[in-house]
């Protein structure tokens, strides 16, 4: 009987977890956000763009965006990363930071992009909307095709994952992840 007791209360506690992760990963308005990364080829051989965009309906004041870009046809290469016309331009604090440790096992690119708004009598947080966040260049050995690469969402030590926050910094948003592939501009 004891045993059947301590049982269903750790099956109550799993559950409550479970539950509780799941409502924390809502945000307060109850949508799921949506991340949604563009793979772009452009005119320079053996170079894309990667191009983050961001729909939310809450107003966001920091996002980390850890992505992993593989590809299976060669090596690639972190070029830059560029915010111009984007929804974050006006963002005090703008950090790609590429994990050189990972690229150099020939694996992929680990690049986290950190934002933060600003604080202040004239605190600057992302309005509700959609659109982009981010561009980063990459270039690839030859071979390296647009169907070869893919973009993931990733974790990165200690603690960074695709997730946005709100001015309270308690208030975290998870966002769905989609990965899409575009032709040529």
């Amino acid at each position: 009987m004891k045993r059947n007791t301590l049982n269903l209360c750790l099956v109550m506690m799993i559950s409550l977890l479970m539950v509780g992760s799941l409502l924390a990963q809502n945000d307060p308005k109850g949508k799921v956000d949506q991340c949604t990364v563009v793979l772009k080829e452009t005119a320079k051989p053996n170079h894309w763009e990667v191009e983050i965009n961001y729909t939310n309906d809450e107003p966001l004041f920091g996002m980390v965006f850890p992505l992993l870009i593989r590809s299976d046809k060669g090596n690639l290469m972190y070029d830059s990363t560029s915010f111009a016309d984007s929804r974050v331009e006006d963002f005090a604090v703008k950090i790609p930071f590429e994990d050189t440790t990972y690229t150099k096992l020939g694996k992929g690119l680990k690049i986290n992009l950190g934002l933060i708004g600003s604080v202040g009598p004239n605190s600057l947080e992302m309005k509700p909307g959609k659109g982009l966040i981010a561009r980063h260049y990459i270039s690839g050995e030859k071979g390296v095709t647009t169907g070869s690469i893919m973009v993931d969402s990733t974790f990165i030590n200690p603690a960074n994952h695709i997730m946005g926050t709100m001015i309270d910094a308690k208030t975290s948003i998870k966002p769905a992840f989609k990965f899409e592939r575009a032709g040529k501009d």
